[in-house]
């Protein structure tokens, strides 16, 4: 379910193969020239807003997604997608509400 007035933000998967990777296209698209902690709790704290990630929520389009289950391993690709699941629509979070869009 895509947000009408969202903005949209894109990683692509294409852009690389590895949790570290994926940290450093998190960070070239979500929060540019922010520090983090690189690991998954600050990726959540990231989505959860405050870092420079659009604060009322945004339409996130993964590219490539499947690449990127290949290449990251179902078990890492699920636990990315559900913490970003954890702040779409009728979540706890859902002040800070993600669309998540899988191409």
């Amino acid at each position: 379910m895509s947000g009408a007035n969202l903005s949209e933000l894109t990683i692509n998967g294409a852009r690389f193969t590895t949790i570290n990777g994926f940290y450093d296209e998190v960070e070239r698209v979500l929060i540019p020239k922010v520090e983090w902690g690189r690991n998954l709790d600050a990726f959540a704290d990231i989505l959860a807003g405050g870092f420079g990630a659009p604060e009322a929520g945004f339409t996130l389009r993964w590219l490539n997604s499947e690449r990127s289950r290949k290449s990251l391993g179902s078990v890492t690709f699920d636990t990315l997608v559900s913490i970003i699941r954890d702040y779409s629509v009728g979540s706890e979070y859902e002040p800070y509400r993600i669309d998540l869009i899988l191409d």
